[in-house]
């Protein structure tokens, strides 16, 4: 009886359907903070529904129009689930996904549909719409249809509907992070998972590290910005007329551009990538440039496409060349080297695309390494001697990382005479150095068997390289054959990119054999490696060669500085190419320049107007002067020089280019006529509206767009666009430049002083490192070699380490202008008495010179006093560093101003002499900044009349809890027939309600005179400072003395309005010149509590004025 129970049950469930199909709408909500473009959201039910969408435009904070009708089931013994993937595109171009925990799968998906996605992206590439948002369908469609398999949830989310959910809507929010970014939201529940962005690259050829410059679409200001390299790379693909693009890292710009030509400029901040031509999806395209050698055969193309579909048939061929002139098409096994710029030749190499990635058959992909590398190689130099088959290569030797050859010596074997065999050069020996001057050591492939070193010789500036290659070769005989004789080179200025007319080259050459064929390193690089071709015969007759030839690596410069902080792209010519950048030795920034320019050349002539510019770099403190140029042009005379004349706004950080339209094909173009720049100190509001215009500018054009440096920065780089020769055509020169912009030192707002105690003769000052703001020094440590012994070389005092803190002890911060080279790091010592907290003063133990004969090691130790910033408040007993050296005798000391400590450091550091005497660290220079901040209880800022000369100094304040109740002024007496300046400073005189806590306090103390006595509120119904009026002398013209402020006068009050003194408390000894000129007063309740003076700095040999007045804060009492 109990089977046949059992059997009417399965019956019962085999007839009855239990699962009912229901339906819901999925909609998507845009909260991601982005525009998106496009989504595709798909949905399966097991293996019973598979349902897909595309939604257009959703904008941020909006829900998507229209919804994706889903189907399940739900009931007894339905046991299928829902499956969700969404992906999308943002208006940069970036494309995410929803990535669950097993969205690790994409991974495996990308690279299983690799060859399928290039396909496709190349089907659609050449049709892709205009329009940008069917574009961006389009692609996402691509990317959806070929990455998703038909029986696979690899990627998908879990989120099952219930009966609950039945016709009702799935909202699927996109949220701002990408952690639980993408949440499922119904009347059943909810879910969140993870989304990523999908790295595509969809088929482009990817550049690291390359920025390829000119063939811009539209406004290069306007230019999209896109958050990655592969937002950037979809953008491009997105738009019809995009070949190429450029991204740049410092400023998240996406350049799309129509058409690349050439490898493009070196650029660390820089991404690139290309599309292959139509016709040959499956090859990266290279404009403008050749790679030698490997060929396999030759025939006539009559396309680009045509000669890659010749490749792509040839099973052995992997790279192309093609003579744009003629068709000549040349089939290659491999880039071999690398190749080299052509502008006759357009070139493609295969890439087996995985979405991101594209191999280059044959080619080494340099630099960007994880680990320790050596300087990348960019190209190599072969000289060959006609008879190669003697002797053989020996391995390259490199400079050290971040160096390279400016000088070489070399070994040569004397004659022999008749009878006996002769070798002549043996071995070259290449001496490396940093691009800062260290020398990192000398490198020798092989040191040959014969003959004796030659001296050393050397590039001449502290800024050349080696990049040439030059061999005096005999050519081979059945007599006696000595091979390479000698060796020779150039050099070239970085900074310039001039190459020098003069050869190095020893003095112990061999007599044999004839100059060959000079070879120069690529603009950019210089020489680095070594691999010396070495003969030595077998037998007591055979006839040795020595050295026979050699290789050398030229190696990129990384000229870029590390400081830039964006590329400024004023408006430019349409004609030439953008050159290598040239930039400002690192700390220092553009201040002036100079224009090449040709002058009208007449009727009928061609005409060319600018054709150069050259920038003059220096340091913040106006040394280090160097010119620089991208390039020097070819016609027309050096103007003079323009600069940056104001001392308050030093460096150039605009550029604008009066710039002449294209004339057509008829008339003469000039393009590039005149440049004007406009100066600052980095600090928005500082900068100047008078533009510094060059001289000699041609008369032809319209100045256009300018562009600037963003806050903080100043110019440091420029990449000239110049066209060369055009022959019988119309020649155009320069098109304009671009400009790198580089961050200027951060200096303290609060400084007020530069502390230069006595400090050794040798070395050059690093940049200022500041201590954080509301931080000043209260300790250091140094770093000391030990004594070398007798026959050695001694440095003593290598570095001082700074520690900062805030007033309460807290923030603790160590800084260094530069860390030395040599020697061990002491314990630290600092200032321990509560009452005087921080250091305010400097004194270097200095050894003199010793002269060329003896150890020189100048700087042996550091120390310093501490105080509060307020007069009789500091320490007589030195904090002194800890294991100085024993040379030397302490120099005189240098303090700071009343209310102020150290706060920043630049260290005086002699580079390693090589094989000469070190001395390291010589001493160092130290900002002071202000102990006094501004007070929270201010009203009000008095401004009474002031004289119309100089510049206001920082605020200074009473310490809280204090006002003004007197002050004291220095003032010069009259001069007779020489410059008078009368008032030079007012330094006020603090106190509490009850008389106590009296300091003083001085925004600046001028220059010239003598302090007064004390005026005060003599009063106690009115004890405190309310007013200002300063007595001013008038401007007196070109031919006047002008003394401005002579004199400072105030009244006296408790804050209360009837309360106030109507007798004025005048300084004692003012000035005989000017009037009385118009009292500020505070408002109703508060004092004055702090002074920021007005002071004019010598003008040398001109009118001095000193103090020209101040203004006053005012603080409530």
């Amino acid at each position: 009886m109990k089977i046949f129970g059992f059997l009417y049950l399965l019956l019962l469930f085999a007839t009855v359907n239990c699962c009912t199909t229901r339906t819901a709408k999925a909609k998507i909500k845009n909260r991601s903070g982005h525009k998106i473009l496009s989504a595709t959201l798909k949905h399966r039910y097991s293996d019973a529904f598979d349902e897909s969408k595309e939604f257009g435009v959703i904008e941020d904070g909006q829900d998507s129009t229209d919804y994706l009708s889903v189907r399940y089931h739900t009931g007894v013994g339905c046991n299928g689930y829902d499956w969700w993937l969404i992906t999308w595109i943002t208006d940069d171009g970036t494309a995410y996904s929803s990535d669950p925990d097993n969205g690790q799968c994409w991974l495996s998906i990308l690279a299983n549909a690799a060859s399928d996605l290039l396909g496709a992206f190349s089907s659609i590439a050449g049709a892709l719409t205009k329009d940008l948002v069917s574009a961006a369908l389009q692609l996402l469609s691509t990317i959806t249809e070929y990455t998703v398999n038909g029986s696979d949830f690899c990627g998908f989310k879990s989120y099952t509907l219930t009966g609950d959910d039945d016709d009702s809507e799935v909202n699927i929010i996109l949220r701002p992070s990408a952690s639980n970014g993408v949440k499922w939201e119904s009347p059943s529940g909810s879910a969140t998972t993870d989304y990523k962005i999908l790295d595509i690259y969809p088929g482009f050829a990817v550049k690291p590290n390359v920025d390829l410059s000119g063939n811009d679409i539209g406004d290069l200001v306007n230019s999209p910005t896109s958050s990655s390299a592969s937002a950037c790379c979809n953008l491009c693909f997105m738009n019809s007329k995009c070949q190429s693009y450029t991204w740049q890292s410092i400023n998240h710009k996406c350049y799309l551009k129509t058409y690349n030509s050439g490898s493009g400029i070196a650029s660390s901040t820089a991404q690139s990538g290309i599309l292959p031509l139509a016709g040959a999806a499956y090859f990266a395209v290279q404009n403008d440039w050749n790679f030698a050698g490997n060929d396999l055969n030759s025939s006539v193309a009559s396309s680009y496409a045509d000669c890659a579909m010749r490749c792509a048939k040839n099973s052995a061929c992997n790279v192309f060349t093609m003579f744009k002139s003629n068709g000549l098409c040349l089939l290659k096994s491999s880039t071999g080297r690398g190749g080299a710029y052509k502008s006759d030749i357009i070139s493609g190499y295969e890439g087996d695309y995985t979405g991101k990635f594209i191999r280059q058959s044959g080619a080494d992909l340099r630099g960007n390494d994880l680990g320790d590398t050596l300087s990348p190689p960019v190209s190599r130099l072969i000289r060959t001697n006609g008879h190669n088959e003697h002797g053989k290569y020996h391995n390259f030797e490199y400079c050290p990382p971040g160096s390279w050859a400016y000088g070489f010596q070399q070994r040569v074997e004397k004659d022999q005479g008749n009878n006996d065999d002769d070798t002549a050069l043996n071995a070259i020996r290449l001496y490396c150095r940093s691009k800062d001057g260290k020398y990192t050591g000398s490198i020798s492939s092989y040191d040959g068997d014969w003959g004796d070193w030659s001296n050393n010789v050397y590039c001449s500036g502290d800024n050349e390289f080696m990049v040439s290659a030059h061999l005096k070769t005999e050519d081979y005989s059945f007599a006696d054959c000595t091979g390479v004789n000698s060796f020779k080179s150039r050099c070239r200025d970085v900074t310039t990119n001039t190459i020098s007319a003069n050869y190095l080259e020893a003095d112990n050459g061999a007599q044999w054999g004839d100059w060959k064929g000079e070879v120069i390193c690529p603009q950019g690089t210089a020489i680095c490696a070594i691999s010396s071709k070495y003969y030595r015969a077998s037998g007591i007759d055979a006839d040795d060669q020595g050295m026979t030839d050699a290789e050398f690596i030229c190696c990129a410069l990384d000229l870029e500085r590390t400081d830039q902080t964006s590329e400024l792209q004023p408006a430019v010519g349409p004609f030439g190419d953008f050159r290598t950048y040239a930039y400002c030795p690192e700390g220092t920034w553009a201040y002036g320049f100079q224009q090449r320019v040709e002058p009208d050349q007449g009727v009928d002539h061609d005409d060319t107007a600018l054709n150069a510019i050259r920038l003059y770099c220096r340091k913040t403190d106006g040394t280090g002067i160097k010119s620089i140029s991208s390039y020097d042009g070819e016609w027309g005379d050096w103007s003079n020089s323009v600069y940056c004349s104001d001392p308050s706004t030093p460096f150039m950080f605009s550029a604008a280019f009066k710039i002449e339209d294209d004339q057509g094909t008829a008339d003469d173009d000039t393009t590039a006529n005149g440049f004007k720049t406009r100066c600052w100190n980095g600090k928005a509001g500082s900068y100047s509206n008078v533009y510094v215009e060059g001289r000699s500018s041609g008369p032809w054009g319209k100045w256009k767009d300018e562009a600037a440096c963003p806050e903080g920065s100043a110019i440091c780089g420029i990449s000239s666009k110049y066209e060369k020769s055009q022959d019988s055509g119309d020649d155009t020169a320069m098109n304009g430049a671009f400009f790198k912009c580089c961050s200027l030192p951060s200096e303290r707002a609060d400084q007020t002083f530069e502390l230069r105690p006595t400090i050794g003769p040798f070395g050059d000052f690093r940049t200022y490192e500041y201590c954080p703001e509301g931080t000043w020094v209260y300790g250091f440590q140094q770093r000391v070699e030990s004594d070398q012994g007798a026959g050695s070389d001694d440095t003593a005092l290598n570095a001082i380490r700074l520690y900062c803190r805030k007033k309460d002890g807290t923030g603790i911060e160590s800084i260094s202008s530069y860390d030395g080279a040599w020697g061990n790091w002491s314990d630290s010592v600092s200032c321990t008495d509560p009452s005087a907290p921080f250091m305010f003063s400097a004194t270097f133990k200095i050894e003199d010179d010793q002269g060329t004969a003896d150890d020189d090691t100048s700087a042996n130790g550091f120390k310093s006093r501490c105080w509060n910033g307020k007069p009789g408040n500091f320490s007589n007993v030195s904090v002194e560093g800890k294991s100085s050296g024993p040379w030397g005798i302490w120099k005189s000391e240098a303090v700071c101003p009343e209310g102020s400590a150290i706060c920043g450091i630049s260290s005086k550091f002699q580079e390693s002499q090589g094989s000469g005497d070190d001395t390291a660290m010589n001493g160092a220079f130290f900002k002071c900044c202000s102990l006094n901040s501004a007070r929270s209880d201010e009203t009000s800022e008095l401004r009474p009349s002031v004289g119309p000369f100089g510049d206001f100094h920082r605020y200074v304040y009473c310490s809280e809890g204090t006002w003004a109740y007197g002050f004291q002024q220095r003032v010069e007496s009259a001069q007779g027939s020489s410059d008078d300046t009368a008032l030079n400073a007012i330094r006020l005189y603090c106190r509490k309600k009850d008389g106590t806590g009296v300091e003083s306090i001085s925004s600046y103390d001028g220059v010239w005179g003598n302090w007064t006595g004390v005026a005060n509120c003599s009063a106690p119904s009115a004890p405190f400072m309310f007013s200002g009026s300063f007595k001013i002398e008038d401007d007196q013209g070109i031919s006047g003395d002008d003394t401005s402020a002579n004199g400072f006068r105030s009244r006296c009050w408790n804050g209360k309005p009837g309360n106030f003194s109507n007798v004025y408390v005048e300084g004692k000894g003012s000035g005989t010149w000017g009037f009385w000129k118009t009292e500020a007063a505070c408002s109703e309740g508060s004092a004055i509590c702090g002074i920021s003076s007005k002071f004019q700095d010598s003008q040398g040999s001109g009118d001095d004025t000193a103090m020209n007045g101040a203004f006053f804060k005012c603080c409530s009492l």
